[in-house]
């Protein structure tokens, strides 16, 4: 287990894996034990599990054994599962947040409500069934994810544009339908209200595969209920990183907002670029993720963040085989922050690595 922590804020992520040896329903055992016994401890000490993604290796073959164990959990636990392998081989990661005074309650087949200190959040993890696929390309896909989450919050007295503060977009075949998923997206944001002018929302769009051999994206939205008095920050690094719409995708590269007594950072998926837009650091994994990690620690700054402030990171790489080179810089530049590492192709081939995080900070 690998937990994020620091002296500024309680470590509210840990990652846990099933271990290098034996079969996968052996190693999914070992992963969700670890995981029931940190919550049973950070349960008497009031905090609770509120957010779980699990990464899995085969989601076919392995979705099918871990199903019942999902269930259990997902009464009182927001999950959302994808097939990224962990490059360490472990087959499969669990990444966890707890929180103290809070709680989650399922409120739908795909939706959960959490509840913290007197704030309230909707998160729903979208994936498409068979039934559901036919004949609908990843443009198709991706609007009616965006639709099916708007008809989930609008009878909440929500909209996307003023309450989704974070998608996540999971692309199979990331080469040949990332195009599409974007022209879905963007449409979706201009019939909706979000332009260049007003704001988009932060996003990964990465190479993900779900259960459903016809689904060319699955969706996962985190929304907030209510208002927040104009707190979002929209954060930017114009020395570093050059606004998304300059190369037609509709996404912010970070938002910052206040909850329970803390701000919250939620970084997008970042990469080695400059404030041009372009990939520098070409064929070089390792020069490439020191490049992302001072991109992330730009658009931190830019609410007052610093890298000791990151708490969980999920880095992505194009190939594993770069797993010993990018993993020797983020674990020297970023100590002890719960991370996990997985084979996930990133939307541009010249990008070999790229990584998200979340940093929380007391008010």
């Amino acid at each position: 287990m690998k937990s994020g922590t620091d002296n500024n804020t309680h470590n509210c992520f840990a990652v846990f894996d099933g271990g290098f040896r034996g079969s996968f329903p052996s190693r999914a055992a070992k992963a969700f034990d670890s995981f029931r016994s940190e919550a049973s401890q950070r349960v008497a000490g009031g905090e609770k599990p509120v957010w779980l993604r699990i990464f899995l290796s085969d989601i076919i073959n392995q979705m099918p054994l871990i199903r019942e164990e999902v269930n259990n959990i997902s009464a009182s636990c927001a999950v959302s599962i994808i097939e990224q392998p962990p490059v360490n081989g472990s087959k499969i990661a669990v990444m966890a947040c707890f929180l103290e005074g809070a709680a989650a309650e399922r409120t739908g087949e795909d939706a959960w409500t959490v509840s913290y200190r007197g704030e309230r959040y909707i998160f729903q993890s979208l994936r498409f069934n068979a039934g559901e696929t036919s004949g609908a390309d990843g443009c198709a896909q991706t609007m009616e994810a965006f639709e099916r989450h708007k008809r989930l919050i609008v009878p909440l007295g929500m909209t996307i544009k003023d309450n989704t503060l974070r998608t996540w977009l999971y692309c199979r075949d990331i080469d040949r339908t990332y195009g599409g998923v974007v022209r879905g997206r963007n449409d979706f944001f201009a019939q909706n209200g979000l332009t260049a002018d007003t704001h988009f929302i932060a996003s990964t769009g990465i190479g993900g595969y779900t259960s459903e051999c016809g689904a060319v994206v699955g969706v996962d939205f985190f929304s907030r209920i209510g208002g927040g008095d104009g707190d979002v920050k929209y954060l930017q690094a114009l020395d570093h990183l050059n606004p998304t719409a300059q190369y037609g995708v509709a996404f912010e590269r970070g938002t910052s907002f206040a909850a329970g007594g803390n701000r919250v950072a939620l970084i997008s998926g970042t990469a080695s670029i400059d404030r041009l837009g372009n990939c520098i650091n070409l064929d070089n994994p390792a020069r490439q993720t020191e490049r992302l990690i001072e991109n992330i620690g730009a658009l931190l700054a830019d609410d007052g963040f610093s890298e000791s402030d990151i708490k969980m990171l999920i880095v992505y790489l194009r190939d594993a085989a770069d797993r010993g080179e990018v993993e020797s810089v983020v674990n020297g530049r970023l100590p002890g922050v719960a991370a996990v590492f997985t084979h996930a192709k990133v939307c541009r081939p010249a990008w070999l690595v790229e990584a998200e995080c979340i940093a929380v900070k007391r008010t």
